[in-house]
């Protein structure tokens, strides 16, 4: 994603941000994507990513308040620590293979 911001190609990031396992807070040089847009002035590709983060965040919010309506909140927080265990791991393993 960061190349494709720093190469200026909205086309391609229309393209990356339909993937579902696009990672809108992975920094690179210590910047989101979203924040080395604004950073370069690229204003329509800083929208393109502030839409996409919103409705992430919407939807997250929105799976969070479905499930405290429909389960047994501390099965709900066993769960949420569960994926945020698995999140870590994966940053993890995913920095290691970076370097």
């Amino acid at each position: 994603m960061h190349l494709a911001v720093e190469r200026f190609s909205p086309d391609l990031i229309k393209a990356l941000l339909e993937s579902p396992h696009i990672d809108l807070h992975k920094k690179s040089d210590g910047k989101t994507a979203l924040e080395l847009a604004e950073s370069l002035g690229y204003s329509e590709i800083a929208l393109l990513l502030r839409r996409k983060v919103k409705k992430s965040q919407t939807n997250t919010l929105d799976a969070i308040n479905t499930t405290l309506r429909t389960k047994n909140p501390v099965t709900f927080f066993k769960s949420l620590l569960s994926q945020l265990k698995t999140e870590e791991s994966s940053s993890i393993i995913n920095s290691k293979q970076q370097l």
